[in-house]
């Protein structure tokens, strides 16, 4: 997965609501048939999205989240957002509580996408930007490891979260709490984790 660039002078100030959050799971596995599962809004920028967590169809968490460099076409591969549907996660990483690689640390890699126009979105996750122990790793340039603004929020077509570094609030933090709260562990398959899409989550179809 090809690291995004930023671009200069966009700032979007990150939300994290953590008063709506139940440690106690309705049952203990994710996905959309048990009620346990996240949903991206998109928003006006690829920097001004929202990520919610359900537990139980109740509402847990809502954070300011990104994706995409600011396309207006979700088939632009390795450019524009998260296509609009139902993502499960997909081999061979899950979730990941220490990835290495491009995208390392906490991460979900999501099941491929199939566009309106056939184009086929692959390499996507739901990650922040941190090293493989979840730390920060910061350099004079634009370093994929070290969350610096809010032009992190962009990506190559993930659903970026914020890292608590710069005043920004730990939303992959409690993003990872609340997907072991509901029973969810590393190097396992569920379906139905994630919707993307403007209307409220709607039913699987």
């Amino acid at each position: 997965m090809t690291v995004r660039r930023k671009s200069a002078g966009l700032l979007v100030v990150a939300t994290l609501v953590l008063g709506l959050w139940s440690a106690s799971p309705a049952a203990a596995s994710p996905g959309w048939g048990v009620g346990n599962y996240m949903w991206f809004k998109p928003g006006s920028l690829p920097t001004n999205g929202t990520l919610r967590t359900y537990t139980g169809n109740s509402q847990a968490l809502y954070m300011t989240a990104g994706s995409g460099d600011g396309t207006g076409d979700e088939c632009a591969s390795f450019h524009g957002r998260l296509p609009n549907g139902w993502y499960n996660l997909k081999s061979p990483y899950y979730h990941s509580d220490n990835k290495t690689g491009t995208v390392a640390g906490r991460s979900w890699q999501l099941s491929d996408k199939q566009c309106y126009n056939g184009t086929i979105r692959n390499d996507l996750f739901i990650h922040t930007e941190q090293t493989s122990t979840n730390e920060q790793y910061c350099t004079s340039g634009d370093s994929p490891y070290c969350w610096d603004d809010s032009n992190d929020y962009k990506s190559v077509g993930c659903v970026k979260a914020s890292y608590p570094n710069n005043g920004f609030p730990n939303s992959i933090g409690v993003l990872d709490s609340w997907w072991h709260s509901v029973g969810g562990t590393t190097g396992q398959y569920y379906s139905f984790i994630l919707y993307v899409g403007s209307p409220s989550p709607p039913q699987i179809t």
